[in-house]
């Protein structure tokens, strides 16, 4: 038991501090770096894909909205570590529309990659 449970409580305050939503200490620098990178190369592959417009099912080109939704799809997930719940829920509402607008997406990997 160790200390008459003050150990215990050291334990409670450190992992709580760890796991509090919204603390930039929260999370090291290179995992932020990494899902940073992770966006970015999201972002890039889903704005080829729409640029394309080549997969079965495209009904539009590349374009403003294309352009935002597809940021919308992909940019957030460089915050995941930070609001999980709220990146999934905006990646997955963007790309719902994106599919909902009939562009030429091809897989969904801003959503798999938030799920």
């Amino acid at each position: 038991m160790g200390g008459g449970g003050s150990s215990r409580g050291a334990i409670r305050r450190s992992v709580s501090a760890r796991y509090v939503p919204g603390t930039a200490g929260a999370v090291p620098r290179r995992q932020l770096l990494v899902d940073t990178g992770i966006a970015a190369v999201v972002v890039a592959f889903t704005l080829g894909a729409l640029s394309r417009g080549n997969f079965e099912g495209s009904e539009r080109d590349l374009d403003l909205l294309g352009g935002v939704l597809a940021a919308l799809a992909s940019l957030p997930l460089g915050a995941r570590r930070f609001a999980p719940l709220r990146v999934f829920a905006v990646v997955t509402a963007a790309t719902a529309a994106l599919y909902g607008f009939r562009y030429g997406l091809g897989p969904p990997v801003g959503f798999a990659i938030a799920l």
